[in-house]
């Protein structure tokens, strides 16, 4: 097992998340600036495959593929609801 894999994994989910709430700040100010915020998700993104290819074991790829996926599903639904209905 990683730790390398797992660390990267859970840097990738913060960063997608400080994403995502900057996002929605950037949409509510300016559409362009949104637009600017999508394009910065590349970031995370590059950094959950490189985790993926630093998984040495079976539990680790299963982490840094699904389960922080699953969760970073779960965190954008209560994002956007929390910006949007809940506001």
């Amino acid at each position: 097992m990683s730790k390398k894999s797992i660390l990267l994994s859970v840097l990738a989910l913060v960063l997608y998340l400080v994403f995502i709430v900057g996002m929605v700040f950037l949409f509510k100010v300016h559409f362009m600036l949104g637009i600017v915020g999508i394009a910065l998700l590349f970031i995370p993104f590059k950094i959950q495959r490189k985790a993926i290819d630093e998984a040495s074991g079976k539990l680790d790829e299963i982490f840094a593929k699904y389960v922080i996926a699953i969760i970073l599903g779960l965190a954008l639904v209560f994002v956007v609801l929390y910006f949007t209905l809940w506001s």
